[in-house]
């Protein structure tokens, strides 16, 4: 009797010994081969019940679709070791991948379900996360690398960057996005349902797309400033009233504090030295600014799309000059420029530009209104008609 028990504690401390392993992948994450520094590549099938602890090199993990990585008592999955670590996540990851403290560069993609933290607190290489699934966290707090952060579905709660240079980008939803100390640039084209906050530090916070909503504050943070925090509006729209509106506000705004409405969002900022305006309207080939459909038949009553379907014009003021901007399926075109002495001491019924393009078979035509307004048109080249008209306010 005490020998078999003796036999068998010895068994459970051999296995404990081998769960604490590192490198031990079991049951369905399989070692398939070695990285070139020694590390692990691991692939990831089926079902596997206690998730992959790494090597000190540079180890790389994929999790297959239908896969299920469960967690250990500490709810880690994946935890990769020193080196220049890569993760792919095609499918459902129970707890977290879990890079603290890691001294390497880290690249982890979610493409499908991670149920809690994509965790790299106090790391100190360079990293790059992508988020194309669902994640609940993404910590990088006290990281001293460079971090590059995209969010194009959705972290359920919070990003949270580093000490160091902060690059974060939402194109999905997200809780609320913070930056650490450093020179940090955030991005956001959708939702952020509570705040962002920039930190210490010279930080840009850009606001981009047709209609992005922050529904908290956006805090450029104060302290460790050279330059100051910068707030960039670089929305576009189809509808005139809505782009001059919003050009007047911000050129009335205070950078310190204030607030701008823009479509169903209503922006509240503060701690900011510098507004920029690089608002763009998009002006249909096929109809006025305002009707929204720049992909519709301009080409008469035969349906022959294909000459102005998917043409527009976007106009941009950019430091004073202003951009017209054309596209014709991926192409982006320049139009024409005009720098602001151009337009700001021309007189009314001035042409300032009558330009064909043939590469979208239209002319540009710009005529000043006076009272700080352009007449922007679009003419067909083929036939002279009429394609678009817009009044726009600089």
């Amino acid at each position: 009797m005490e020998k078999k028990r003796f036999v068998g504690m010895g068994i459970i401390v051999l296995l404990a010994v081998a769960f604490a392993l590192p490198g031990s992948a079991l049951a369905d994450c399989q070692d398939v081969g070695d990285t070139a520094d020694g590390g692990d590549v691991i692939t990831c099938t089926g079902e596997d019940p206690d998730g992959y602890t790494g090597t000190p090199n540079s180890d790389e993990i994929t999790v297959e679709a239908g896969a299920f990585v469960a967690r250990d008592i500490f709810n880690r999955s994946i935890s990769p070791g020193n080196g220049n670590n890569t993760v792919i996540n095609n499918g459902t990851i129970d707890g977290n991948v879990n890079l603290a403290s890691s001294q390497g560069n880290n690249e982890i993609t979610n493409n499908a379900t991670i149920k809690q933290d994509i965790y790299l607190d106090g790391s100190t290489g360079n990293n790059n996360i992508t988020n194309n699934g669902t994640v609940d966290y993404i910590d990088l707090e006290g990281s001293t690398g460079t971090n590059t952060v995209t969010n194009n579905e959705t972290v359920g709660n919070d990003i949270v960057g580093g000490d160091a240079t902060d690059e974060i980008t939402n194109n999905g939803t997200v809780n609320f996005i913070e930056t650490g100390s450093g020179d940090d640039t955030i991005t956001n084209s959708d939702t952020v349902s509570n705040n962002i906050d920039a930190g210490n530090g010279d930080d840009t916070v850009t606001l981009t797309g047709e209609q992005p909503d922050v529904q908290g504050n956006i805090d450029g943070g104060e302290g460790g400033e050279d330059q100051g925090d910068t707030l960039e509006f670089n929305m576009s729209t189809a509808d005139e009233a809505q782009f001059n509106q919003a050009k007047a506000d911000i050129a009335a705004a205070d950078p310190d504090a204030g607030t701008l409405n823009w479509g169903a969002s209503t922006f509240n900022w503060f701690n900011f030295e510098t507004l920029v305006d690089n608002l763009q309207l998009i002006v249909a080939a096929n109809g006025n600014a305002g009707d929204g459909n720049a992909g519709g038949d301009a080409g008469g009553d035969d349906g022959d799309s294909t000459t102005y379907a998917d043409v527009y014009v976007s106009v941009l003021m950019k430091g004073g000059t202003l951009y017209f901007l054309g596209k014709n399926g991926s192409s982006d075109i320049l139009l024409a420029s005009l720098n602001q002495p151009d337009y700001a001491g021309a007189s009314a019924g001035q042409v300032l530009v009558s330009e064909s393009v043939d590469e979208l078979g239209v002319l540009l035509y710009v005529e000043v209104l006076g009272d700080g307004q352009l007449l922007v048109q679009y003419y067909a080249t083929d036939d002279g008609s009429l394609l678009t008209n817009a009044v726009i306010s600089v």
